[in-house]
């Protein structure tokens, strides 16, 4: 028997099958990973079993053999298998790239395994243990507390034998040797947060426009047409209780679920809700997991005893099998775009997962990206629902916008509007919730000579340090590369002590409302503050049980949180993100100030929102304003319409990094070279850039690119395959171009 490995080295130059002999009485399964000598030195080498024949193309006595395998079980799914074949093929990378999706990263090398403990279990019984009890009672009393501990629980970890039962550390040994207790090892689970014992609730009864959906939902699953769904529901109007509903319906129907949600949407509060509902049989796949919590969930997953799994972008490659159905919450968010090779987007992986097994897709949120609303109700390629009230007796919060200028033309120059503060005086009396939110960690922005102008750059990334507090005192980091200076005393351009930091950051709020409102208590959720493991929980946990009044945060708190106290939202710095060179800038800006003042006023007690803006009259902040995605939608489609943005065009762009002419030089390569494959094919670009990329420096490294802009016609993925090509051809050493159709940044 011969085996087609793929073997794991990322390169372009073995990206193919090759042939190995398997071994006599080896018994190897499609997806099976292996060991197998390769290359001219025979370097052990690990690979992935993609075809099992009993021919060989090649001599016999050339091919070599298999060594051992490296796990029991295979490793991918036949399902998985193709799944990576077209990844590879979509997103330009080798098989290798692909596969390793599939997996745990640690299980490559063996750098992760199942947690095995010593367990002692009594095999002594009847009689013989009744004697062997009387008998250590009166002479050996170390072991009698070992057998009367071990005869009431049968089998025990070691560590908490010894715990209980003292006496076991002198008593056990004994046992073990006379044949009354063997020592084994066993497997245990490392349980991920949220991962402990759960309270099951049974199912609310739905709404009517939630029955609706779930409806429509129920009617795909039977026809297993592999149908798209839109699920546009405001803030609070019940989207998870819709895809509970079709969890269960999947469930029942005999297949498997994948949820996926941002990562910072991925709380303990959303875990629980699902385990709640459907037990054990929950997996949570995130990036704070420890490499054994992440291992043991993968591994009950692929051996099925985990059918529906909830993770972030990377879970959207988990191995269920029989999928029945795949849900993306908040489906506009950018984070479900990887940055790193392979760039795969989760939403068009899920797509054809999807359409393979005939399964519905749920693409949900409260403010759609403007692409997913136009391929839906412009093309027709999704089914739109929509959810357009709160459940119950709850409704859309007031929003109050503050206009800042007018603000300090009143001569208020704190950062708290005259209506913020009344706002936030009034919670504290009433002893409800308050959440601020500002996008920026860290104290101030930057920090400017008000002598000559100079702003304090990271030499690394050419872009300003953003200024930062510390118990040790305060310091600048740079955000891009964390480049960490302490602050100078004098402008280091002119020398003159003029320098002030500006703008403010989350550090500054949470330090700003404890000198105005003393008697409040205040936390800070950010970067900084959730860097240790369980961070995150530990930090809403608090905030749930009323041990705070104030949540200031970064966009950690702006969705995926339901506090029924909460009943005031204040952003901080509405028009932040609003004028960031990125023709997205406007939704990014709206779906921010939507979701984070959704967090208000979720049960009984009505919300109050407040928008300080120092741009009252744009659109994108009055719709937010209004809850009104309809209105929102019609002007920015409109006015991408009229600029030939996408959807109406398509971005491609080649990044190249490293030294400064190096880099010139392959930007300039590769825009000649796409120009005339556009010119060959009679294709007249819209724009195009080639040169210093905005961020010409970054980590130390200098950046160039090329950015072409092309009408969207028929024919056109052929031609974007091409300039893909031309791109990444470029030759410049070990550092790979960055390449990217509509890339999630400009920069």
């Amino acid at each position: 028997m011969y085996a087609h490995v793929i073997v794991d080295i990322a390169h372009s130059s073995v990206d193919r099958v090759f042939e190995y002999r398997v071994p006599e009485g080896m018994e190897l399964a499609l997806g099976q990973r292996v060991l197998a000598p390769f290359g001219r030195g025979n370097g052990v080498t690990e690979g992935y079993v993609v075809a099992l024949s009993p021919d060989c193309t090649y001599d016999p006595q050339r091919v070599k053999e298999i060594l051992r395998k490296e796990d029991p079980f295979p490793a991918f799914t036949a399902e998985q298998m193709d799944l990576a074949k077209q990844v590879a093929e979509v997103y330009h990378c080798t098989m290798s790239e692909a596969l390793r999706l599939m997996i745990p990263a640690q299980m490559r090398g063996q750098r992760v395994r199942e947690k095995r403990i010593p367990v002692a279990r009594l095999v002594m019984e009847g009689e013989e243990l009744e004697t062997l009890l009387a008998y250590t009672q009166r002479r050996a009393p170390s072991q009698y507390a070992t057998l009367e501990m071990l005869a009431q629980v049968q089998e025990i970890p070691s560590g908490d034998l010894y715990a209980i039962c003292p006496k076991a550390k002198s008593g056990l040994a004994p046992l073990v040797k006379r044949g009354a207790v063997v020592m084994e090892e066993k497997a245990v689970r490392r349980l991920p947060f949220g991962a402990g014992r759960v309270v099951r609730d049974s199912a609310p009864p739905l709404t009517e426009q939630q029955r609706a959906a779930a409806g429509r939902i129920a009617v795909a699953m039977e026809e297993e047409s592999g149908r798209v769904f839109l699920l546009h529901g405001i803030t609070g109007s019940g989207k998870t209780e819709v895809y509970l509903d079709a969890i269960g319906r999947t469930l029942n129907r005999g297949k498997g679920a994948i949820v996926l949600v941002p990562e910072i949407s991925l709380t303990p509060q959303m875990v629980s809700r699902f385990r709640s509902r459907f037990g054990d049989t929950v997996a949570v796949i995130h990036s704070q997991l420890s490499v054994g919590e992440r291992y043991d969930e993968w591994a009950r997953i692929r051996r099925g005893e985990a059918r529906v799994v909830i993770g972030a972008r990377s879970a959207v490659f988990a191995p269920v099998e029989d999928i029945g159905l795949m849900v993306i919450d908040e489906e506009h968010e950018q984070s479900y775009r990887s940055e790193i090779r392979p760039r795969y987007d989760a939403r068009e992986v899920a797509r054809w997962r999807c359409r393979a097994a005939g399964a519905p897709l749920i693409l949900g949120s409260a403010t759609p990206s403007v692409d997913a609303y136009y391929r839906c109700v412009n093309r027709g390629e999704m089914e739109l629902l929509t959810l357009p009230s709160r459940i119950g007796e709850s409704t859309l919060p007031r929003v109050y916008t503050c206009d800042m200028r007018e603000e300090l033309m009143a001569g208020n120059r704190s950062i708290f509007s005259g209506k913020l503060s009344e706002l936030i005086r009034d919670r504290l009396d009433r002893r409800e919730q308050m959440m601020l939110f500002i996008n920026l960690r860290g104290y101030a922005k930057f920090v400017m000579c008000r002598g000559c102008g100079h702003v304090i750059k990271c030499p690394h990334c050419e872009v300003s340090y953003t200024y930062h507090r510390g118990r040790n005192g305060d310091y600048l980091r740079c955000h891009y590369c964390g480049e960490t200076i302490p602050i100078p005393s004098v402008c280091p351009e002119c020398g003159k002590a003029y320098l002030k930091h500006f703008g403010i950051g989350t550090q500054q709020v949470e330090e700003q409302v404890k000198d105005r409102f003393p008697e409040a208590r205040v936390l800070r959720m950010d970067y900084d503050t959730t860097r240790g493991k369980n961070a995150h929980e530990k930090i809403l946990g608090r905030f749930q049980r009323g041990e705070a009044d104030i949540l200031v945060g970064t966009q950690m708190i702006a969705k995926g949180l339901d506090f029924a106290n909460v009943t005031l939202v204040g952003v901080m710095a509405a028009d932040s993100a609003l004028y960031f060179p990125d023709y997205r800038s406007p939704e990014r800006t709206f779906q921010l100030i939507t979701q984070v003042a959704g967090r208000a006023g979720r049960a009984q007690a009505p919300g109050d929102v407040v928008v300080q803006t120092y741009n009252p009259d744009h659109f994108a902040i009055q719709h937010a304003a209004n809850q009104d995605y309809a209105a929102f939608y019609r002007e920015e489609i409109l006015n991408r319409k009229i600029a030939q943005f996408p959807p109406f065009s398509v971005f491609i762009r080649g990044l190249y990094t490293g030294e400064e002419r190096e880099v010139l030089e392959a930007a300039r390569r590769a825009g000649e070279a796409c120009l005339s494959l556009l010119e060959q094919r009679g294709i007249e670009p819209l724009d195009v850039k080639q040169g210093p990329a905005p961020m010409a420096k970054r980590g130390g490294e200098y950046r160039s690119h090329v950015l072409i802009k092309l009408m969207r016609l028929p024919g056109l993925e052929t031609v974007l395959d091409e300039l893909y090509r031309i791109l990444e051809e470029q030759d410049r050493g070990s550092r790979r171009p960055v390449v990217e159709v509509d890339p999630l940044s400009m920069f």
